[in-house]
């Protein structure tokens, strides 16, 4: 049984991940850098095992160090969170070499997945698709990125939650994401449904994961890839599907089946989720690396905001998310309003710049409301952008988060100091 999950992850993921570990009554085992205490996920984390030198912006811990560092503190279990590990065939082998549970598909599964010829190779003698759902070079135009969440247990059980729908991307990365698809009615939907859940079965699959796939504008589909883990939008499938996500990953790695038959999951109103990062998507989205003195999240009905960020942070490159913000609402019309709303509420106050601005203009742009846009999106209608010249923070604003910055670095000398830590405290 899972007691104990160290966390081989850092920022949004690991406090996301220690949220639901908590509400479980599961420990968990942070790994970080001893002088970066002004991570989130090192405050909220039970026990924080750190390295002796390092930075906010160091997660250099190899693969031994985590498995000796598992080992040391005694816990059950590793959740990779996403990024690499998730994906990395060889540790999740080790992890169960050495009798822990990797949170996370099969060994055998991640070697699959890891090459996309071979992964073609097992979907095609599985028959798992036809062939004309396989990408055979040419470029697709007009295309829709979607990707359906998939979990499968080890009894051989395969549900979908649906697709979520991230046309709007910068680099290949996700900028905002929406469910359900304005692109899919319910016969293609049910047909993609299924597509994802023959490729799932044909890989072996356990876990969390999303099968992507592009659409074309006269309705056709090709298998794109499979994320073997969940991902950053993942919250608007719990939105929309009123489902914790990472208890069921975690409930699977421990041996239990799907809560769900594919016949009980139902989809309620419209949800999207847009990435905040550290960014200046006027100069071609370079990284805005910087500290973090004030961070004001948007709140209220139907808002959830997702982020490993705090005051006193410092970012670069490697950091550039600082908030997930995701919304649910009736319908599409009113999710977008509120959308709006929420980032109007947002404000990071700091030596950064967001791509807050931009975010709002995607928005609030005609194709966006009217549910067109595609992966082109951006490009077509952003090349050039720069952001609208309003007024700037107040002053007083400015002052008032320098202030409180101050007295925050005479307070937090000691970096695991309890009365940093954000748990109860005995005397």
């Amino acid at each position: 049984m899972i007691r104990s999950i160290l966390i081989a992850n850092r920022g949004e993921m690991a406090v996301r991940i220690i949220r639901t570990c908590r509400e479980m009554g599961i420990r968990t085992v942070a790994v970080g850098a001893a002088d970066a205490p002004s991570a989130l996920y090192l405050s909220l984390a039970d026990d924080l095992i750190a390295q002796e030198s390092g930075s906010t912006a160091d997660f250099d811990w190899s693969q031994e160090q985590l498995l000796a560092a598992a080992k040391k503190n005694g816990v059950d279990a590793i959740h990779p969170g996403y990024g690499p590990l998730a994906k990395d065939a060889d540790f999740a082998s080790a992890v169960a070499q050495a009798g822990l549970i990797f949170i996370g598909p099969s060994a055998e599964t991640l070697r699959i997945l890891a090459s996309s010829e071979a992964t073609a190779d097992v979907l095609r003698r599985a028959n798992a698709l036809g062939e004309e759902h396989f990408l055979t070079g040419e470029e697709i135009v007009d295309a829709r990125h979607l990707e359906f969440q998939i979990f499968g247990d080890s009894q051989g059980n395969l549900i979908h939650l649906g697709e979520r729908e991230g046309s709007v991307q910068r680099r290949q990365q996700v900028l905002v994401a929406e469910t359900p698809s304005p692109a899919l009615h319910a016969e293609l939907r049910a047909r993609l449904g299924r597509a994802a859940l023959s490729v799932a079965k044909a890989v072996g699959y356990s876990g969390a994961g999303s099968v992507e796939f592009l659409l074309d504008g006269e309705g056709r589909f090709y298998f794109l890839g499979m994320q073997a883990s969940l991902t950053a939008t993942h919250s608007i499938t719990e939105w929309a599907g009123g489902v914790d996500l990472v208890r069921w990953q975690i409930r699977i790695a421990d041996g239990g089946r799907l809560p769900l038959r594919q016949e009980q999951v139902q989809a309620r109103g419209h949800a999207i989720g847009c990435h905040i990062f550290a960014e200046d998507p006027a100069q071609d989205f370079q990284p805005s690396p910087g500290t973090l003195l004030r961070l004001v999240t948007p709140s209220g009905p139907g808002v959830r905001v997702d982020s490993g960020a705090q005051m006193g942070q410092s970012f670069n490159p490697a950091d550039g998310l600082l908030v997930s913000v995701s919304v649910c609402a009736e319908d599409r019309a009113a999710a977008v309003n509120r959308m709006g709303r929420a980032l109007r509420e947002f404000a990071a106050l700091g030596d950064l710049t967001t791509n807050r601005a931009f975010l709002q203009d995607v928005i609030a742009h005609p194709v966006f409301q009217a549910g067109e846009t595609t992966t082109s999106f951006v490009a077509d209608h952003f090349s050039d952008w720069q952001p609208f010249g309003g007024p700037s923070p107040h002053p007083a604003l400015i002052a008032a988060a320098l202030a409180e910055f101050q007295q925050w670095q005479t307070e937090t000398e000691q970096p695991r100091s309890p009365w940093q830590q954000l748990q109860e405290l005995r005397v």
